[in-house]
């Protein structure tokens, strides 16, 4: 079976912008302001609607010559789905449609010319996953058995917000909380960073899985600082806490605060930048995002080297998308993903869901659906064209 068509699409999403249930607070996503790489220039963060990366969907339609199509998932709007059209879809025209791991050694090569990590690495994800979805619906086999079935029970699910009581109100019993602090707070920060933790710590409890998240704010000094101040608390991990591309501020944060355990890899693309972290063991934790790394062929390909290494895989928002669930599923190193958490506390889940036949976490877990591919219910009619013809 070849490939007829590849192409940047438009799906109209399963739930509306505004939720029918009114909240009862606005959600810390509307309310918190975080701290990011962008801190030291305060000016420029007005609000915490200003400091958000754009995420703008974008999903690739891959279509079989036999009519059949499968859809994937990336992020960042006009720029990646210029890559799809433009450079990535005339590589696998007329390619056969199994061949999924010979597609993307192709789509990484070919962009190798002009940098294939940042926006051409999500380009690379949407397609990828399009195809993984397209053979799972020829196979008429989720993607989780074409990966040799489940490792797991359920995938367990850690919610991400600073809303802790509707976070545990909803079953959850892991949590990660956010940061708003940068070296450029100075002792205040740390004092006020500490204070948010222990809080936090307070209401979850002693035995509750806790997670911090830097969001690459820190610098080597500020980090270590941070490590021993929050040593206390017994977190399970603080992520992120330098620039990704630091390899040595990695290394020697690891060597000053060995009792921490760190985690990153979000922002992370390509088998290069992982193999880095696991030769230098400068994290216990990689947290890969399937929408963004690659897709699924270099997803399993880091937890391929992460399991041969023992360092565990905790999905980047691995839990918001299907493609991320299937994953999660079947991988034995992968231990847990992220459930981003951004609807208002009192808003149920399903509301702000905007991806339909996705399985939604049931007190801190969920396990995708036997439907074939990743599962989705997505209509034809609300697929359209990412540009205007």
């Amino acid at each position: 079976m070849r490939i007829k068509s590849v192409r940047a699409v438009r799906v109209a999403p399963s739930a509306p912008a505004d939720p029918a249930t009114p909240p009862r607070r606005p959600s810390w996503h509307e309310t918190t302001v975080r701290g990011t790489r962008m801190s030291p220039y305060r000016y420029h963060n007005p609000s915490p609607a200003a400091v958000r990366a754009p995420r703008d969907p974008v999903w690739a339609r891959v279509e079989a010559e036999d009519g059949t199509w499968g859809l994937g998932l990336t992020g960042f709007g006009d720029p990646v789905a210029k890559v799809i059209d433009g450079h990535l879809a005339p590589l696998l025209m007329g390619q056969d449609c199994f061949a999924t791991r010979m597609a993307s050694d192709v789509m990484w090569r070919a962009t190798a010319a002009y940098g294939s990590v940042g926006l051409a690495a999500c380009a690379i994800s949407a397609v990828d996953l399009a195809l993984w979805d397209l053979v799972g619906k020829l196979q008429e086999q989720p993607v989780y058995r074409l990966l040799g079935g489940p490792s797991h029970a359920a995938v367990k699910c850690y919610a991400t917000s600073d809303d802790l009581d509707w976070s545990r109100e909803l079953g959850f019993t892991a949590f990660k909380i956010s940061n708003s602090w940068a070296p450029t707070d100075g002792d205040r920060g740390l004092r006020e960073m500490e204070a948010r933790v222990a809080n936090a710590r307070n209401f979850v409890g002693p035995d509750a899985t806790l997670g911090f998240n830097p969001v690459q704010s820190f610098d080597v000094d500020y980090a270590v600082q941070v490590c021993e101040r929050l040593r206390p608390y017994n977190l399970a991990w603080i992520e992120q806490p330098l620039p990704t591309e630091d390899l040595e501020g990695h290394i020697e944060l690891r060597r000053r605060a060995p009792s921490t355990r760190l985690a990153t890899g979000e922002n992370h693309q390509g088998l290069a930048a992982f193999r880095q972290l696991i030769e230098h063991r400068v994290v216990d934790i990689l947290q890969p995002d399937i929408l963004w790394v690659g897709g699924l062929t270099t997803t399993v390909k880091v937890c391929a080297m992460a399991e041969a290494a023992g360092i565990a895989v905790s999905l980047h928002v691995g839990a918001n998308n299907p493609f991320g669930l299937h994953c999660a599923y079947a991988l034995p190193s992968v231990t847990d993903a992220e459930f981003w958490l951004g609807s208002a506390p009192g808003v149920p889940i399903a509301e702000a869901n905007r991806i339909p036949g996705h399985s939604l976490p049931e007190n801190g877990l969920a396990i995708p659906p036997d439907r074939p591919g990743f599962g989705l219910e997505i209509e034809p009619a609300s697929i359209t064209p990412y540009f205007d013809q």
